[in-house]
């Protein structure tokens, strides 16, 4: 009687043997691509604060948190004005600010040609116009995310099939 004999040639052993490890070389291979990613995206977000210009304190605040693993990379801007946090204001603006102080406006009204008093009235009675750059920077950052995933996916391949990339 005929027979079929189906067996491995050691291939299917080798990449048993690589996934058993796979936690000592899959989160190194993650981590620099997180890295990466992150200063990319950080570069993005002061390229978009920079359409909105004034002393570049916002744009100077973008920083880079990784968590302790080197999973997650947030993104933003640390600067206040006043108690409020610059990044919020500028991207989804603000309600009429009855109390606005005359001096900063003034300076910013200054550096913009924008007229005073009109702009104080404006900001006491509409509020602060909103600038998205949230989406932009996300936007921005998108096809650099996309071969952060295509690299871990190759590095997987390789790491299982031949050896660390390391």
């Amino acid at each position: 009687m005929p027979l079929i004999h189906i067996y491995s040639d050691g291939v299917l052993e080798h990449v048993e043997a690589r996934i058993r490890f796979a936690p000592q070389w899959i989160p190194k291979l993650i981590q620099r691509e997180i890295k990466r990613t992150g200063g990319a995206a950080l570069k993005n977000m002061q390229s978009m604060l920079g359409r909105n210009y004034y002393t570049g304190a916002l744009m100077r605040s973008v920083k880079a948190e990784y968590d302790s693993k080197g999973y997650r990379v947030t993104i933003s801007p640390t600067a206040q004005r006043g108690k409020w946090d610059a990044g919020l204001i500028l991207e989804f603006g603000t309600g009429p600010i009855t109390h606005a102080p005359w001096a900063p406006i003034a300076r910013w009204a200054g550096t913009k040609g924008a007229p005073m008093p009109g702009t104080i009235i404006k900001i006491r009675t509409k509020g602060v116009e909103k600038h998205p750059f949230l989406d932009d920077t996300m936007n921005a950052t998108k096809p650099v995310i996309d071969f952060a995933v295509a690299q871990i996916a190759r590095g997987l391949a390789i790491s299982i099939l031949y050896e660390s990339l390391e």
